[in-house]
């Protein structure tokens, strides 16, 4: 048996997160990590839409894109969404797994690009093997070009004296 009794039940989840993942990325093929073009939500701070929040490491030329951050040895799994084409970016959304099987507290949701940060949203407690609620940032320019680069979304928890970067995925945005 691959797991047995000696490892404490996160260890057992990360480790079979690992190997789903491991195995997985062996047997998809890359053609099914198209993304899809969502409507963006109306909200600057959390809604409770996972529309697209899942999908495998994109650029967004021409289109809209989302990835997960698969590290099975995070307690949070970090997922971000940019919708828009090229440089036009309409909205980023970002949302936290807690692969643990505690209650984190204390978290936040950090959306940023290139340029430094673009949005912080609320604070919430996070419940053992939960999703958070998603942290929507709405361009109010949508027509602009944005500066080329990585586009963010990373999940920050309170440790009573500081900030703990529990996980960040990115979107590399380019022309």
């Amino acid at each position: 048996m691959l797991l047995s009794n000696k490892f404490p039940s996160a260890l057992q989840v990360r480790l079979a997160a690992g190997i789903a993942t491991l195995a997985a990325s062996f047997a998809l093929p890359m053609t099914t990590a198209i993304a899809q073009t969502v409507i963006p939500e109306q909200s600057t701070q959390y809604n409770n839409s996972l529309e697209g929040a899942f999908g495998h490491g994109m650029t967004v030329i021409p289109r809209s894109a989302s990835d997960c951050n698969p590290n099975p040895l995070y307690a949070i799994q970090q997922c971000t969404q940019v919708i828009g084409a090229g440089l036009e970016i309409n909205s980023i959304s970002g949302t936290g797994i807690n692969w643990d099987d505690y209650e984190l507290t204390e978290l936040h949701i950090e959306i940023y690009g290139p340029n430094g940060t673009i949005a912080n949203c609320d604070q919430f407690n996070l419940p053992a093997y939960a999703t958070s609620p998603t942290c929507t940032w709405n361009n109010p320019d949508p027509k602009k070009q944005m500066t080329a680069g990585d586009y963010c979304s990373r999940t920050w928890m309170y440790d009573g004296s500081g900030y703990i970067d529990m996980d960040s995925e990115c979107i590399d945005v380019h022309s």
